[in-house]
Parts: C-alpha cells; structure tokens; sequence
C-alpha cells in the first residue's frame, strides 16, 4: 500500500513536470511569435511586411492597468503595460486614428478617426461591435462615462455627441464651440461633462439637459487637454498658450496658474492615488507637479524629442508617455525611472532607399536613419542626426556606402557595415534637396535651393563640376544607366536633360505645371519619367527630347516615380495615399495599390524587382509582393 501511493505521487509529480514543461515551451514559442509576427499583422492585400508600428495620436490604459492601447494612423495597438510586448493589433478604420479609450468593464474599446466614425472593438478577439456615425468631421476626442453608459466624442465638427453604448444611437448633440474640439471629459461622479476648444473655451456642460452649465475663459490659444481631480471639484486644463491651470468646478474661478516658460504644454493629466498631476513639453521632458500647491516636484527626462501626450494608470503607479523620437515610455511614478520603453512609432518617414544587396532597407525617419533586416523585417540600426532635415538617402550600386543630406546644407557619405562616416562634402549655399550616385558609383550628384548642381567624386568627395541653368531650385537629379546624360526637375516646372561629360544642356522639357518631384530614367535608358505636384506623371523621349505619354489619375501630388528593373513598370507614389502601377510603353495603368491611410512619400525596387518598398508619412514602410500583385491584375 505505501509502494502504491508512492509511485502514485512520483507518477503525479512527473506529470505536474511534463505540464509545466508543455506551458513553458508553449509560452517561449508564443513570445517568440508575437515578437516576430506583428510585422504581418493587419497588412493591406498583398503586403507581405510593415516596418515601422505608425505615429501614436493617442494612448489609454485598461481599467486593471494592465494592457495599454495605442491610437496610430492605421490602427490600434494593444501592449502588455507592465512588459511593453506587443499583444494585438486592431484595424478597421479608413483613415487615422486619433483618439482611442477603454470602456470601464475593460472589454470593448472606443476609437476616433479621420473618417468621421466612432468604432467599437472587443478587446479580446478584436471584432468590431459597433460603429457610429453622426459627426460630420474628423473625431479627435472621446471619454466614456464612469458607469459606461454613455461615451462623448468631440470633433472637428465643433460639436460634441453623447452616444448610448449599449445601442450606439446618438443620444444628444451639444453645440456651442466655434471651433475643433481637442479634448472631452467627465467628471467623476458622471454628471458633468467638459470639453475643451481651439475656440480658447472651456465649457462645462450638464448631461441630462445638454446645456451649459458654465464657460470658462481665461487660456489665450487652444485648449489641449482637460483632466478632473479625482475628487471632481478641480479641473486642469492645458494649452498651447504656454500655461497649466487648474480650475474650481463649481465656481468656474483659476485656482492655479502654471507657466510653461516658452513652451507649449502639450498634455495634463491627474493620477488618480496620488495628488499630483503630470505636463509635457517640447523639450522631450514630463513634469511632475502637486496637485494642491502647484509646486514642481520632479522632472521625468529620458525622450529626446517633445512628448505629445502622457496618462497616468488607474491604478496611479505607473505613467505613460508618447514622444516625437518614435518611442512610448512607461515610467514608474514613485521612482521616476523607465520600467519599459517601445519603439518604432516614429512620427514621418520622408523617404528610404533599398539596398542593392536586397537584404537592407534605409529610411528617413524625421531626425534619424534608420536600418531594416529586409530578410527578418527587424530594425538593425538606428543614426541620430544632428537636426531633422529631409535626408534624400540614396545607395551606391555596390550597396557598401550611403549618401545623405545632414544638416541642410552638408552631404554625408558613410560606411554602410560600420556606420562610420567616410567623409563629409559642402559646397551648396542653400538647402540641398536630391542626391544620386552615377550607375558606375564613381559620382554623386547633388541639387539644392541655390538652383544648381552640383557633381563630386564619389571616392574623395572633390568637387567636379557645377551645372546652372534652372530658373528656380533644383528638387531631383538622376544619371541615365549609362552614364551620358543627367536629368534633373525643378520649382520651375521644367525638366532638363543634361551632357554628363560636357554639363551643356540637351534639351529642356516643358510640360509640367507645377514643380517637378521627382525623375527617373528605364534601365535602357530611353525613357525618362517625370512625376510633378501638377498630379500628372511624364514620360519623355531620351534621345529625341520628345514627350511620349502623359499618364493621368493621381489625385494630388506624385512624389516619385522609379521603373522596375525590367523596365515593364513604371511605379508612382503620390500624397493622394496611393501607389499606381504604369505600363511603360503604353502609359496604361496596372493596377493601383492602396493600404496606406497617408501621403506615400517614398518607393523602391528590390533588385529582383519582385518587392515594392513603400513609405508614407504615417511612420510606415509597407512591403509588397509585386509577383502577386502583377499575375492577378
């Protein structure tokens, strides 16, 4: 009997082992998955990638404090708050997402958006369970009431809605703003609700009647955000008048005034366990401030760029924080250090370049450049720079060197393996806006706002030649694939084709009319593309200076254009968020690529030319899978 039980309870204790084994594998291989796979989460049709997680418009944490949620231009990530591991992504919206809140039960999510609709998401499988449509602009602020009945929206609009949660029909529509509503809130007890305007005004509304209750002046710009104390008798409000003031609800009447020195206050918020409140600022820091005396009593430095916006958990130990560096950082309130920091939500992608070697992809991320695996869609590598001008990142056909515009007026060639600069050229006296490496990689070719060109050894960095002739600044530059010919685009709506050896012009080409983006010659060299801010796209006659096609259907301004490496397409991006594909001989359009909820400011060729690299200034690079995308249109 003894034997008996004893082999029983080793038989139970291996089994307990081998279970516990199954959930640590289990929840090793699941943590791998998610730090790989977000990468494909939520892609548009035939995207197979996105770099870069998009610019953050907006954060809440979930009632237990648990997750945190974050707004973006294309949807909304979901983040273990205490961990900082992606969970989820939610999309669904058509156009950015500007304001996101948790619902109090913690299970549904409420998020606003550039296309005017207020949606309902189950937080758990990510389904969308209502959607709300009423406002008549874009909706920039939302707040559920503290029983979860109701939720208010604030829009560009200038009104204010109250929705019913439950049903989504709109209960009552306040109207008296003149201008955007920023910022929405209830107060603790749910009876009162307060907005805040670019209209200046603060105005306290009654929930039963939909009346106002009190206006509240006293800021001299927009109202940015508005936070209630937790004991509902305060207000603080924040705006880009440089001041933090808190505000006696019953009275209406100041009770503090904070400067903010030369800065604009971007964010207020009150933490619920502690009295203290938190402000942020351009110069990348989070103050910490008492809630009774106004007296700053710590400082959170740690973003390098100005913090948009930051919250306070419900719980009050923990805050978080979004930033201008790309970066959203939870803080721990009693200590004032980073529990964890997330990345890749830069703001802007003005543009990128993929490595000839087809394994690397550079992007222009608003004062960095950043370094992407395109095997394993990681980030390898971030370069600060020193100020956050457009960089024009281009390769040299070898891969090895990349050239880029650094503080204006200054080209920087580096080392691509070691990142370690090679030399540094001056030479232009206005901003400089392109640069090109020839096909032979022996020169590189710049132009700028003084209204020239300017060519250098691409070895030595020695000035070789400056080519004049444009009437206005010269915004892009490209060698023909064999060297002879440089075309180049300007302000002053021309095109000019250039004799690489005798910088003479060979024929100035009219037919644009507005400034011209970008230019690109076929890999045979004898076609040449022209996109423009006219929306239109050109393709041009090398050798007889003739112009062959225009191609129409863009919406707004072409960014860039590139042939593939085949020389069969032709691909455009424009600010109207779209991608076109273009028969190059016949000019006919192939199909159009949409995904991007923001101006598609960038595109590239992998050598193969079986993936388009694409970048927008929604923080993203999407991949696609041209093979796909060109056998099923």
């Amino acid at each position: 009997m003894f034997v008996y039980r004893f082999s029983s309870l080793n038989f139970m204790k291996n089994q307990l082992f081998l279970l516990f084994l199954i959930y640590l594998i289990a929840f090793t291989i699941l943590h791998s998955t998610f730090a790989e796979d977000f990468t494909t989460w939520g892609l548009p049709e035939s995207a197979i990638a996105r770099l870069g997680k998009g610019s953050v418009n907006d954060l809440t944490f979930s009632p237990d404090s648990s997750l945190l949620a974050i707004a973006c231009n294309y949807g909304i990530w979901i983040y273990d708050a205490k961990t900082g591991q992606e969970l989820k992504l939610i999309s669904g919206h058509t156009d950015t997402v500007n304001s996101v809140c948790f619902h109090p039960n913690g299970r549904l999510i409420a998020s606003g958006s550039n296309d005017n609709t207020i949606r309902f998401w189950n937080v758990l499988n990510s389904t969308q369970t209502l959607i709300l449509t009423g406002h008549e602009g874009p909706v920039k602020a939302l707040a559920f009431s503290p029983d979860g009945q109701n939720l208010a929206s604030g829009s560009f609009d200038k009104t204010i809605r109250l929705w019913n949660t439950e049903t989504g029909e709109e209960i009552r529509k306040f109207t008296g703003h003149t201008d955007t509503i920023y910022c929405v809130a209830f107060s603790p007890n749910g009876k009162t609700l307060a907005s805040g305007s670019r209209d200046r005004a603060i105005r306290l509304w009654k929930i039963g009647s939909g009346l106002t209750s009190k206006r509240i002046n006293g800021h001299t710009r927009r109202v940015l955000t508005l936070s209630f104390s937790p004991d509902g008798k305060t207000l603080a409000s924040s705006s880009t008048d440089r001041s933090m003031r808190t505000w006696d609800v019953r009275t209406g009447k100041l009770k503090n005034l904070i400067i903010g020195g030369s800065q604009w206050v971007f964010g207020m918020d009150y933490n619920p366990k502690y009295e203290i409140f938190a402000s942020s600022n351009l110069d990348g820091s989070i103050n910490i401030w008492d809630a009774i005396s106004g007296e700053n009593k710590r400082v959170f430095t740690g973003h390098t760029k100005r913090v948009y916006k930051q919250t306070f958990s419900p719980d009050g130990l923990t805050l978080a924080s979004i930033s201008a560096d790309g970066t959203v950082r939870i803080w721990n309130v009693v200590s004032g250090k980073v529990r964890t920091t997330i990345t890749e939500h830069d703001t802007l992608i003005f543009g990128m370049s993929m490595n000839p070697n087809g394994k690397t992809l550079v992007s222009d991320n608003w004062g960095k450049i950043v370094f992407w695996d395109t095997v394993s869609y990681s980030l390898k590598e971030t370069l600060q720079k020193s100020d956050n001008h457009r960089s024009y990142l281009t390769f040299n056909p070898d891969g090895d060197l990349i050239a880029f515009v650094s503080e204006s007026y200054t080209i920087d060639l580096r080392n691509v393996n070691t990142s370690e600069s090679k030399y540094t050229i001056k030479g232009h006296t206005k901003q400089i806006n392109t640069v090109t490496f020839s096909s032979d990689g022996k020169t590189l070719a710049s132009g700028g706002n003084d209204n020239q060109i300017k060519l250098w050894n691409a070895k030595t960095g020695e000035h070789l030649k400056t080519v004049f002739g444009h009437d206005d600044k010269v915004t892009t530059v490209a060698f023909s694939p064999d060297g002879e010919f440089i075309a180049s685009g300007s302000v002053d709506c021309k095109v000019r084709i250039w004799d690489n050896i005798t910088t003479k012009p060979k024929y100035i080409l009219k037919g644009h009319k507005d400034k011209v983006s970008s230019v690109s010659f076929s890999p045979d060299g004898k076609t040449l593309a022209s996109g423009s801010r006219d929306h239109m796209v050109i393709l041009w006659d090398v050798k007889m200076g003739k112009h062959i096609h225009t191609l129409t259907g863009h919406k707004n301004m072409v960014f860039t254009v590139s042939f593939s490496p085949d020389g069969k397409t032709l691909a455009s991006s424009s600010s109207d968020k779209t991608i076109r594909l273009w028969d190059a001989d016949t000019g006919d359009v192939k199909h159009v690529i949409t995904g991007h909820n923001s101006s598609v400011t960038d595109l590239s060729f992998s050598k193969d030319g079986n993936i388009l690299a694409t970048s927008s200034f929604s923080g993203t690079i999407l991949l696609w899978d041209l093979s796909t995308i060109l056998v099923k249109h």
